[in-house]
């Protein structure tokens, strides 16, 4: 039994629950999210399993099917579906929105899916430990890709260890947010979490957020925000991280948001890793978000071929407008990034290289660059099992989204291909080179374009 086994076990054993939760976050975590589950069974076999999160909502069924321990998986939002679920767990199949095994005849079944929660102002707040509110600042994992990075390894240690510490906590992080003042993309300490909608109005065939927070797109209210943000503040946060897929679609709740952090006087910085809206951004909302506390920004672009974009991927993303909105956010004073992913289904050589171009050319800041991974419920997977095109040796546990690992090749490009344009846009992005390569892309790829 692997060292962590061994904690849980005990732990499991010395609760003795009727019933267990596991999450699972990522298809990365299917490995120790299966393990938990046998483990859970071998120690208490009556115990009631129940999985949810985003990898089990997209596996659906299979879940299941791969792990006998399973009992039942939660399929997307949670809070109804799992409430409901304690109360009826002798008769799972009352419960609408899991799969559960039934007892008798041990076959996987779906009771159809629980009605998305309308007003999510009605969700009560994240039970944090506000007198803690360090412990949400802690590094929980290092090695975000398949490289074991020793420097990352240190540098996360060193920051946990000394947030760990109630005497040395304050000290470090004064000193932690003193010597990165000025800089745009440092995340200050303590910070904290909130999430003020669900689901995306996009619908790129990649994602496979709608399995989770389903299609229709949701948000809480600019005073149900600034409330949860009071609460941060007051207990010391610095940094607020707001992880919503596309934090900024409503330019009017943004704006006003923005205002009264604004005329709070609150003195924090505000992070939105996963992106921002590109459609609802402007002069004006721009303005306002810097104010507030904004300082980086970054934009779901994933391709520089506007007709690929709209046809294959499906993100209705004007590309003209993200180089003036890119233009606009520097001018104000924001760092800008971006995501973009090579490799797609559909995709051709050219394609690639209009991504390439266009990452520099938009005269961004800096680039996140991706090689496509084909995630499982998702339109681009389907398109992908059709062209016959995913690897064989294709294993969903070492799936991804930060991996130089590639998973397709296609009668348009290889293996080789995806990865030699990836290895060669971060070597422009490192070197600061383009303008010297900028003519000579093809040929540095060995490509012929057609």
């Amino acid at each position: 039994m692997w060292e962590r086994g061994k904690k849980i076990a005990t732990a499991i054993n010395n609760f003795n629950p009727d019933i267990i939760g596991i999450s699972g976050m990522f298809f990365a975590q299917s490995g120790p999210f299966n393990r938990i589950a046998i483990l859970a069974k071998k120690n208490i076999p009556d115990v009631v399993v129940i999985g949810g999160g985003a990898y089990p909502s997209s596996y659906q069924k299979q879940t299941l099917i791969d792990n006998e321990s399973i009992d039942a998986i939660v399929i997307g939002e949670g809070e109804l579906t799992m409430a409901k679920l304690i109360d009826n767990i002798n008769d799972m199949k009352s419960v609408q929105g899991i799969w559960y095994r039934d007892k008798e005849s041990h076959e996987v079944l779906f009771t159809g899916m629980q009605a998305p929660i309308d007003n999510l102002n009605n969700i009560p707040y994240p039970h944090r430990d506000l007198n803690n509110i360090y412990n949400y600042s802690k590094p929980v994992g290092y090695n975000y890709s398949e490289r074991f990075e020793l420097k990352r390894f240190i540098k996360s240690s060193i920051m946990y260890g000394s947030l760990s510490m109630p005497i040395v906590r304050n000290i470090f992080a004064k000193l932690f947010n003193f010597r990165h003042r000025n800089k745009k993309k440092a995340l200050f300490m303590p910070y904290g979490f909130i999430v003020t909608s669900r689901s995306c109005p996009n619908r790129c065939t990649f994602c496979a957020i709608h399995k989770v927070w389903g299609t229709f797109y949701r948000m809480r209210s600019a005073q149900n925000i600034l409330d949860e943000i009071d609460l941060l503040v007051k207990a010391g946060v610095k940094e607020i991280v707001i992880v919503d897929d596309n934090f900024t679609v409503s330019k009017s709740r943004t704006i006003k948001i923005c205002k009264e952090v604004i005329s709070r006087g609150y003195k924090i910085r505000f992070l939105t890793p996963s992106g921002v809206f590109l459609p609802s951004l402007d002069r004006e909302v721009l303005e306002y978000m810097y104010k507030a506390g904004f300082r980086e920004l970054n934009f779901g672009i994933e391709n520089g071929n506007q007709q690929f974009l709209r046809k294959n991927i499906k993100k209705e993303i004007d590309l003209n407008q993200a180089k003036s909105v890119i233009a606009i956010a520097k001018e104000i004073g924001f760092v800008t990034g971006a995501f973009f992913i090579f490799g797609y289904p559909g995709e051709t050589k050219q394609t690639m290289i209009d991504t390439l171009r266009f990452a520099f050319e938009s005269k961004l800041h800096s680039a996140r660059f991706y090689i496509y991974q084909p995630f499982p419920s998702t339109e681009a997977f389907q398109l992908a099992v059709d062209m016959n095109a995913i690897d064989k040796d294709f294993d969903l546990s070492k799936l991804k989204v930060m991996t130089d690992k590639v998973q397709i090749e296609t009668k348009d490009f290889s293996k080789e291909d995806v990865r030699s344009i990836y290895n060669l846009a971060y070597d422009i992005l490192n070197k600061k080179n383009y303008p010297e390569v900028k003519n000579n892309l093809a040929q540095l790829l060995s490509w012929e374009i057609v």
